[in-house]
């Protein structure tokens, strides 16, 4: 049963205890778990979307919860269970989704009794899911900080302590606290139990003892409350509450429970401890059940013959109707009774209570212009807490106006969907105004109204470009608030206001103003520059300058916290130097903002501000401090090695290099870069004893054998075919005491071997010549024959010669031969032909021996060549089987063997 319905159930059976009548328990409703919300109770619960079921996939909810300001937030964990990716819960440190981000949640990242803490008065949740996998939920709790308050109780004002802590025991601020424990004032009265005052007091309205949280009264005191009224309750169909279970509370003890002393106390007479109130049921009904109102109950449940019902409605509507029936002759004498929301009413002595838009929760019609007047009792105050609101936003209007206030201006329009923050006026009596146009309206809203006496100073609020020490929203007499402005800002009148005694509670003075000056000199060591307070009677713009002096052994950085220009002609300068004549530093404007710190070169730098006529030229923040030195540290020198250039100051650069044995590891400059404190680009450098010679290289057209360059290490060189090795074979690395390492002898190169080379011999017809090959070299014999029948005419064999001259091509010694038929001839002729053939003979061998000798010089000229490259992959190829090269010949050249054919 909501906690409203049940208290008010209680109030009006206490009313129809004279009558003897028995009230029917209303139904419980079941709580719905929203999909977001805005939440401004000091206690309650954040529900995933369709609670305890699962969330559903493309959920998207907001939820945003308001304490009072000054007060913080505290989230408990009590169970959380998501879809590890694409459902995710984020909390924000503030009022939307641009504050800070406490941090992501999804899966199981949250388990049960975790805490999340806010730093201010407003926490901001968003949780969304994606279209699959909705399973899950959870379910969080989240309170207001604890606070000390003025009693407002009414029932509270007469015990012997005046401040209780918020939010008490039951999670509830002192409005809600407030309201529940009113509806406990007829069982007060009736006296069913002598301590009730005390033992509700003490759980709705704990004194406040100067720790973070309340006492809870003693059990025993629970119990005799129970025990005293719980049978009046049961009697009318009503439970002990649920949220008074005494099983909860501690054990007797004067330290950690409250009314321990009541206990102890003796009992007046003809009281005792427990008293309960009897009452008889009504006979059993003869009329049918009447029903209850919408938005309204019913008190009575003998329907019988002269039974009497009785009708009331909830806070904020209005009975229409008789509100109470009487069963005569098995019918009611009346129809059963309605209750709206009113268009506009008139309250006075207002204490406590709620208004509602016509309708409610129904949509409001168009057209309306409803006035509500709300008149508190003298020297107290109207405070306003808004629980819904939705109205068309800049169609539809609730105007707030305040007595006293000057002008017709109201203090508050409200329109939109937006919940207003909680209002309070300056005067007991306050008017509210719902104007609405033609369209069919929204849902309305529904508003809780309190009064409080007017004994305390409200909070005079934030000053811009500044912070105040204000915790609370009311102050006592005497209580203080403090103010400083931001860095940059000048604080003008009163840095502390304090709240002055008398009827009507007001500060001692107005809230000071922040003010930025237009330049001034600055000598501190840091502080900061905010672009001025713009001038009222500024008619032409002007020139602000600011001078910047530090401590002459450290040089200015300015630092950027933020950079707005909006004005075309505004723009700010840095100079490196104390005046206008130093060299600028840095040029900023709208189009070209500030991005990189600035560094002086000194100790002193100039900044101006222009800016035109207008005053809207945008903002801007700076912070200047001491940098370190002017110039790098001394590099150093290097060991075995030199350097070069003494200035050590930004920009300039130092050289070094190293002695001949040693090679220079690093760079050989390195310049000195402007920071905080400046340094080098690159570290000093240093010499490295040569262990190695440079590295020899390989010849084209040919290799080496080893990449060891080391000392004492030995490289060898080969050529490709068809050249030849020129210098030398090996190379050896050799150390040269304070010289670097050198290679014994240079590195050789490869040089192509000439070949040459006789045509081939034409196409003999009737005959063949041997060897044939492709390749004739210098040298080569070629023999001819002729087939059968057939007979040589020419030189039988050639030696291919060279050129007669330099250039010249390689030549057969003689032209090729023919094969001619042979004649058959008398042996005369064969006598004489014999004598010829002596002769011929003997030119053929005189021939072949002087061809030899030329073949056989020719061809050890080029073995002499081709044998000063040992390693050539070319040999001497002879492909004429006449003639061999002894592998092992140390004569003065090779012997050649002339085999003659028979």
């Amino acid at each position: 049963m909501p906690r409203l319905q049940f208290l008010a159930g209680i109030l009006c059976a206490a009313v129809l205890l004279a009558a003897g009548q028995t009230p029917v328990t209303p139904p419980a409703e079941s709580p719905a778990a929203d999909c977001g919300g805005n939440y401004t109770d000091s206690f309650g619960e954040l529900l995933s979307p369709q609670w305890p079921q699962d969330y559903g996939n493309n959920a998207s909810c907001v939820y945003r919860i308001i304490a009072q300001p000054g007060h913080s937030l505290s989230l408990s964990v009590n169970t959380f269970s998501t879809a590890d990716i694409g459902d995710t819960l984020t909390v924000y440190d503030g009022a939307n989704a641009s504050s800070p981000v406490i941090g992501s949640y999804s899966g199981h990242m949250l388990g049960a009794g975790d805490v999340i803490n806010s730093t201010g008065s407003q926490l901001y949740l968003s949780f969304s899911s994606d279209a699959v996998n909705g399973t899950g939920g959870f379910n969080i709790t989240y309170r207001d900080s604890f606070h000390c308050e003025e009693v407002t109780i009414p029932l509270c004002q007469t015990l012997n302590y005046t401040s209780a802590i918020f939010p008490n025991n039951l999670n509830q601020n002192q409005v809600d606290a407030g309201l529940e424990i009113s509806q406990y004032s007829p069982l007060v009265q009736l006296q069913c139990y002598r301590y009730l005052r005390q033992f509700l007091c003490y759980m709705y309205a704990p004194p406040c003892e100067g720790g973070e949280s309340a006492r809870l009264p003693c059990r025993r005191l629970c119990e005799a409350a129970k025990s005293g009224c719980g049978p009046l309750m049961e009697r009318f169909g009503f439970q002990w509450p649920g949220n008074l279970d005494c099983s909860y509370l501690p054990s007797e003890n004067s330290q950690t429970c409250l009314g321990h002393e009541l206990l102890s106390a003796p009992v007046p007479s003809g009281h005792s401890t427990a008293e309960p109130v009897s009452a008889q049921p009504t006979p059993v009904a003869a009329c049918p059940d009447p029903g209850s109102p919408d938005y309204g109950s019913r008190v009575g449940g003998d329907f019988g013959p002269g039974s009497t019902v009785q009708f009331s409605c909830d806070d904020g509507y209005t009975l229409h109707g008789n509100s109470s029936l009487t069963c005569a002759d098995g019918s009611w004498d009346g129809p059963l009774p309605t209750c709206r929301a009113e268009c506009g009413g008139s309250i006075t002595n207002a204490s406590t209570g709620v208004l509602l838009s016509p309708g409610y929760p129904d949509r409001y019609a168009g057209n309306l212009s409803c006035t509500w007047f709300l008149s508190a009792p003298d020297g107290m105050l109207l405070r306003l807490l808004f629980n819904n609101f939705s109205l068309e936003d800049g169609k539809d209007f609730l105007y707030v106006y305040d007595e006293n206030r000057p002008g017709d201006q109201p203090e508050r329009s409200l329109t939109g969907t937006t919940i207003p923050a909680s209002w309070l006026s300056w005067t007991h009596n306050i008017t509210l105004q719902l104007v609405t146009n033609t369209d069919t309206g929204m849902g309305g809203f529904s508003l809780l109204y309190e009064s409080i006496p007017e004994t305390f100073c409200r909070d005079p609020g934030p000053i811009l470009n500044g912070v105040s020490t204000s915790i609370k929203v009311l102050y006592s007499a005497g209580q203080s608030v403090s103010y400083r402005c931001d860095a940059g800002y000048q604080l003008i009148g009163n840095a502390t206001l304090t709240c002055l005694q008398g009827r009507q509670r007001i500060w001692d003075a107005a809230p000071p103003v922040c003010y930025a000056p237009c330049g001034g000199n600055l000598t501190s060591a840091n502080g900061t520059i905010a672009s001025p307070t713009p001038d009222p009677d500024n008619a032409v713009g002007r020139d602000c300058y600011w001078r910047v002096h530090v401590d002459d052994s450290f040089r200015v950085m300015v630092k950027f916290n933020s950079f707005e220009l909006r004005e075309i002609d505004a723009y700010l300068a840095i100079f490196d130097g104390g005046d206008l004549g130093a060299a600028p530093l840095a040029n900023f404007s709208s189009t070209a903002p500030a991005s990189a710190d600035v560094y002086s070169t000194d100790s002193q730098v100039l900044v101006l501000f222009h800016h035109g006529p207008t005053n809207s030229y945008g903002n801007f923040s700076l912070t200047y401090i001491e940098a370190q030195k002017k110039h790098c540290p001394d590099p150093g020198t290097v060991e075995n090695g030199r350097r070069y250039g003494d200035d050590f100051s930004i920009r300039s650069s130092v050289n070094y290099t190293c002695d001949d044995a040693y090679d220079l590891e690093g760079r050989e400059t390195i310049i000195c870069k402007p920071g905080n404190p400046p340094m080098w680009d690159y570290p000093k450098p240093r010499c490295v004893l040569v262990k190695e010679c440079v590295d020899p290289g390989i010849p084209e057209n040919g290799q080496r054998d080893s990449n060891d360059t080391s000392v004492g290490a030995s490289v060898s060189y080969s050529c490709q075919q068809g050249y030849t090795l020129v210098g030398e074979t090996t190379l050896t690395c050799r150390s040269r005491p304070g010289f670097r390492p050198r290679w014994d002898h240079q590195s050789p190169v490869c040089e192509e071997v000439p070949i040459q080379l006789c045509h081939d011999p034409a196409f003999l017809h009737y005959g063949t010549y041997t060897p044939k090959t492709h390749h004739y070299f210098v040298g080569s014999v070629v023999t001819f024959s002729c087939n059968s029948g057939y007979v040589l005419k020419g030189n039988k064999t050639l030696v291919c010669l060279l050129g007669d001259s330099r250039g010249a091509k390689p030549r057969w010694n003689n032209a090729y031969p023919t094969c001619e038929k042979a004649q058959v001839k008398t042996s005369s002729a064969r006598s004489g032909s014999n004598a010829a053939l002596g002769v011929s003979l003997f030119v053929v061998l005189a021939l072949l021996g002087v061809g030899g000798v030329v073949a056989y010089k020719w061809r050890r000229k080029i073995l002499e060549l081709l044998q000063k490259s040992k390693t050539t992959n070319i040999p001497p190829s002879f492909d004429n089987p006449m003639y061999e090269v002894p592998a092992n010949n140390t004569d003065d050249g090779p012997s050649i063997e002339q085999s003659a054919e028979a």
